[in-house]
Order: structure tokens, then sequence, then C-alpha cells
């Protein structure tokens, strides 16, 4: 048998309804992917503009984003675990200092294009 990478040391030879790595290992490998998904959720909710009052296109837009940390958590599962943490202390990090910037700046929500207008 070939090694052709991805998940599929993960999702197959499950010996009655066990991983073959046993679950404690496995559960330990799936650990950095979901706090990866969580910290994206989290990221995304703090840093994403309120979607009230905006056009359908934008709200069309989030609702596609949403979707995105799983799509990361998926791609940390075959990917080596030290981008998986690069990942998530690049996701912390980054948001931080968003976070930080618009607090500094005194700006909970960034100005509509409405607003910049005027």
């Amino acid at each position: 048998h070939e090694d052709e990478g991805g998940i599929g040391w993960l999702t197959d030879n499950w010996v009655n309804g066990a991983p073959s790595l046993g679950w404690h290992d496995t559960l330990c490998y799936l650990t950095l992917p979901v706090i990866l998904v969580v910290s994206q959720s989290l990221s995304m909710r703090l840093l994403s503009p309120p979607m009230e009052d905006a056009d359908p296109q934008v709200q069309q837009t989030q609702q596609v984003l949403k979707f995105l940390p799983l799509l990361i958590g998926w791609f940390s599962l075959s990917a080596p675990a030290g981008l998986g943490l690069y990942w998530f202390f690049n996701n912390i990090i980054t948001t931080g200092q968003s976070v930080a910037l618009k607090a500094a700046l005194g700006m909970s929500n960034p100005p509509k294009a409405s607003d910049k207008a005027a």
C-alpha cells in the first residue's frame, strides 16, 4: 500500500468501531484542528462588520465566509501539525492586533460607504 497522504490514515482501518490509532491518540490529534476552527470562527465574528443595513451581496458573502473556518480545519487534518500551529498563532496575533488597533483608534465598526461620500 503506497502512502498517498491525506487523512486516509485517520479514516481507514477502523477495528470494531475504533480508529486504528485508538481513541486517545486520535482525539489528541484532532484537538488542534478543532481549536483552529473555534479560533478562526471567533476571529471572524469579532472582525466582521455588522450585517444590519448591509446590501444582499454583502450578506451573501458573509454567509459563505462562515464556512471558511470549517475548510481551514479540514485542510489542517492533512497538513503537518507545525502548519496548524502557525495558522492558529497567526490568527490569534492578527486578531489581537486588529482589535487593539480598533480600540486605539476608537473604531467600533468601519465607516459605511454612505458616510465616506458625505
